[in-house]
């Protein structure tokens, strides 16, 4: 998907009458995920995913990149100090 349909997408699920949740996930020490567009997924950024509850999110991340990812956040317990390449990508499940 490129950055705009991403962005349409965003928007759409935003603005949508059923608030969705923000969950952060994160790659491990030795995943690289290229994402199209020229953006990469890796150990110093995160994959925010818009989704009713984390486990729709949970599942929307092994169904595009498998096991190959480390955690999930909330924006209560992710610390972005951590990742200095911020946010990478927004995806909706």
């Amino acid at each position: 998907m490129d950055g705009e349909a991403e962005l349409c997408e965003y928007f759409y699920n935003t603005f949508n009458s059923k608030k969705m949740e923000q969950f952060f996930f994160t790659c491990g020490q030795s995943h690289i995920h290229q994402l199209g567009g020229g953006k990469i997924w890796d150990k110093d950024s995160v994959l925010q995913v818009n989704a009713d509850n984390e486990e729709k999110a949970r599942d929307k991340v092994f169904d595009m990149f498998g096991p190959k990812w480390s955690m999930c956040y909330t924006k209560e317990t992710i610390s972005m100090e951590y990742y200095p390449k911020g946010i990478c990508a927004i995806v909706s499940a």
